[in-house]
């Protein structure tokens, strides 16, 4: 027994010896010179690329070992492929029956130079179709490949692309029923795992892949959808898995994936988008048509943010459900928030390629404070707060926002509106107000303005070119409007305000320029009384009594910050009005501005049985604006104008005549100056209250029958005080001389010269007696106000001219 043992182990030592020994030759000679020279040469035969090998070797471990194989079109710097080992497992005694049998083959550290032409083809080598004339056949078990590299450079696109796969690890293994498993890891760039499992079954000609990728930046990628607007700025795919079967019966390649994360920053048009989302696809890919066939995508956005919409600080989207499939997206329950507002946003998008949608967005209060500069950015002063809801419906393709159609409605709720500058304010306006993309409507909107309810409908049409009707209603005003922009101008077809029973209708045009350019016509029928309610700031309308109605057309135009720029031309006519109590009748007036001259201002009434005018001119060019005015009254009955005055019940009679010129500024009476005449025929004049003063002064005379048959004086208005040194009141039994002022408050500062005439010598009356013996003048000193005179009396008649005049009046010695 140990006889045959030994002989068997010496002769496995002697077949090993040999079998080393043989190996070495080969080694030596056969296979550095013949078997290197063959393989190339059979290599260079079947593709159209040159082929170098750094050695060759047989070994009883390793089997046939090749070093540094190189393939290269030109030289081998620019090489397609090289490996730094290639290891095969041979089974040798196969090779009697014309078998090549490789349990095992390993490509080590091998790097692979893949490049894209710019006609799209692939510098892929060629397969030379030769006849195998050795009749071998060929099996390959299991190849493994270690630590390899791929360079891939595409230059067909507009910006070539170079991307590296590193620590490639891959084993494609045969198993007995023929099918070809696949199991593959890689780096990408350094950053990005990629881990394949796969399997081809020959019998259905199918290969079904499962990949699993993980910090993949698709962003160059994306050059491949050629999508000219859309710039992919990052895109940063995590966790996916991919499951995909080609099948090569009917070449068709069907994907069903799971991203369960997917970070992606993209421009379009200037609009920064940033992406966090997980997405399930699925879709068919035609390979003869080069068409996808079918695709379904599922997207749940964890985190949209949006940035660079015109007047949009930032949008974020969130939640919600986007289902793409077959040219058509559906959208579910998506929200998006904007400064905290939240919309919600449901509907489709029915035709992607055309961009084609139909959406439905829907608010809960949302806060105007936070949105109003979206409407307002270019008006001044106006302060928006409160919450309003809004529901729309949006239609049509989102390639241009001219084929954007929407329309919906905004219910208001405790919403605010404050004009800043001018201290006015609109409080809880409530109401619905209909809108599409170029028009608002809207009906029974109310709010609070100073604490009384103002209600309103209307409708704007096309926003470019804005038409507006509208009617408001507030306590005793009503208010209709149409009008329309166009180039920068308001026309105001109908402005027709009613108040009370006061009515303005104007129309015209205003120019939406630095000076506001204006021209307008208006028709005015006014009742003064209104005055004092449509104007409660201006306080002469509050202490003035008005009454009556006047008619006023004007046409006008202009500057509208520049009055005196203005060209204006109006008339008006009233039957009756009064201003304070006074009353002009068949009042007619006429005004007349341009060149920067007021170049008429008339007025004509007939006043209690004589008739008043005025006429005024002024110069706008300058800062002043100096005018001079002319003011004339005749025949004006006094007895009858006292009537409609406080003094009614004081005695007072006569006819009034009056010519005054004046002059000064319009931006101030300071510096007003007056000349007038004034002349009072038959006057009985005691009721006047300094008059009446007067004659307390001088009671020892009965006054109660003179009467003036005629007064007359010159006046003047300077320093702001009327002056007059020759008023005389003249009558049968004395004259009356007055000269002095009184100022624009009513301050008295007069004196008064009284002389006595002959015929008061013939009255019997013992005060007119002791009057005529005083003398030529008597003189006395009024002071004190209009309404509150004082008088003091200035004996200036020596005692015995007084003794000489009774002597004269008694005719004793």
């Amino acid at each position: 027994m140990k006889k045959i043992i030994l002989s068997i182990l010496l002769s496995f030592i002697i077949v090993t010896i040999l079998l080393l020994l043989a190996i070495l030759y080969l080694n030596k000679t056969y296979i550095p010179t013949k078997a290197k020279a063959y393989l190339i040469e059979s290599i260079e035969k079947n593709i159209d690329y040159k082929a170098d090998i750094a050695d060759l070797k047989l070994s009883l471990t390793k089997g046939i070992t090749i070093k540094n194989l190189t393939l290269y079109k030109d030289t081998p710097e620019e090489f397609f492929l090289s490996t730094e080992e290639i290891n095969l497992i041979v089974l040798f005694w196969p090779l009697f029956k014309k078998t090549i049998i490789i349990p095992s083959a390993s490509i080590n550290n091998a790097h692979l130079d893949l490049k894209r032409n710019q006609d799209g083809s692939l510098n892929l080598p060629k397969i030379q179709s030769k006849k195998n004339d050795t009749n071998f056949s060929f099996f390959i078990k299991k190849i493994a490949i270690n630590d390899s590299a791929i360079t891939f450079i595409d230059n067909s696109l507009k910006l070539p692309l170079e991307k590296k796969i590193t620590a490639i690890n891959s084993t494609i293994t045969l198993s007995i029923l023929k099918n070809i498993s696949l199991k593959t890891t890689a780096t990408i760039n350094e950053k990005s795992n990629i881990a394949i499992n796969g399997a081809f079954t020959p019998d259905t000609n199918m290969i079904k892949l499962k990949t699993k990728i993980d910090q993949l930046d698709l962003k160059d990628y994306t050059q491949y959808l050629q999508l000219e607007k859309l710039n992919i700025e990052k895109s940063l795919l995590s966790d996916a898995a991919l499951n995909t079967v080609i099948d090569l019966n009917q070449k068709t390649i069907g994907l069903d994936s799971s991203l369960k994360k997917i970070k992606a920053q993209l421009k379009i048009n200037n609009i920064n988008t940033s992406i966090t989302s997980a997405l399930n696809l699925k879709l068919s890919y035609d390979l003869t048509t080069k068409e996808i066939s079918y695709y379904n995508c599922l997207i749940k956005p964890e985190s949209v943010q949006i940035e660079g919409i015109p007047k949009l600080d930032k949008l974020s989207l969130s939640n919600g459900e986007v289902t793409v499939s077959n040219n058509k997206a559906l959208i579910k329950e998506v929200f998006l928030n904007y400064k905290n507002n939240l919309i919600k946003i449901e509907g489709e998008i029915t035709n992607i390629t055309e961009r084609s949608l139909n959406l439905h967005l829907n608010s809960q209060n949302i806060d105007l404070s936070s949105i109003n500069h979206l409407f307002i950015d270019k008006l001044q002063n106006i302060s928006i707060f409160g919450n309003i809801i809004i529901d729309t419906l949006i239609k049509g393709k989102f390639d241009s926002i001219d084929n954007i159609f929407f329309n919906g409605s905004i219910i208001t709720d405790n919403t605010n509106i404050a004009f800043t500058e001018n201290n006015i304010d609109f409080n809880d306006i409530k109401g619905k107000i209909l809108f599409t993309k170029n028009s608002l409507s809207w009906d029974n909107l109310n709010c609070l303005f100073k604490e009384k309810t103002l209600t309103s409908k209307g409708d704007l049409k096309d926003f470019q070119y804005p038409n507006i009707n509208t009617n408001i209603k507030y306590s005793n005003f009503d208010i209709d409007t149409s009008l329309n922009v166009v180039d920068k101008a308001i026309n105001i077809g109908k402005l027709s305000i009613k108040a009370f029973d006061s009515i303005l209708e104007t129309n015209g045009i205003i120019k939406l320029d630095k000076n506001n350019f204006f021209k307008v016509k208006s028709n005015l029928n006014l009742n003064l009384e209104n005055l004092k309610t449509i104007l409660p700031e201006v306080k002469v309308f509050q202490t003035l009594p008005l009454k009556g109605s006047i008619k006023l057309i004007l046409d006008c135009n202009g500057p509208f910050k520049t009055p005196r720029l203005w060209q204006a031309k109006a008339t008006g006519e009233s039957k009756s009005i009064k201003i304070n109590n006074i009353t002009l009748s068949d009042l007619s007036m006429f005004y007349l501005q341009e060149e920067k001259l007021i170049k008429s201002l008339q007025l004509k009434a007939n006043l209690y049985s004589g008739n008043i005018a005025l006429d005024t001119i002024a110069d706008l060019n300058q800062k002043e604006m100096p005018f001079n005015a002319f003011l004339s009254m005749h025949s004006v009955d006094i007895e009858e104008l006292k009537n409609d005055t406080p003094i009614k019940d004081k005695t007072l009679a006569g006819t009034l005549n009056l010519e005054a010129n004046s002059s000064g500024n319009l931006t101030g009476l300071a510096d007003l100056r007056s000349k007038s005449l004034v002349e009072i025929k038959n006057g009985y004049l005691w009721g006047f209250n300094p008059l009446r003063k007067l004659a307390d002064a001088i009671s020892i005379i009965s006054l109660d029958d003179i009467i003036f048959k005629e007064a007359s004086g010159n006046f003047s208005i300077q320093n702001q005080k009327v002056y007059t040194d020759n008023l005389s009141l003249n009558s049968d039994e004395l004259d009356i001389f007055l000269e002095g002022t009184i100022d624009f408050k009513g301050a008295l500062d007069m004196l008064a010269s009284i002389q006595a005439k002959e015929s008061i010598q013939k009255s019997k009356n013992l005060s007119s007696i002791l009057m005529s013996a005083l003398g030529e003048i008597t003189k006395v000193k009024i002071s004190g106000t209009v309404n509150k005179p004082k008088t003091s009396v200035m004996p200036s008649v020596p005692t015995r001219n007084i003794v000489d005049n009774l002597k004269g009046i008694f005719n004793f010695d």
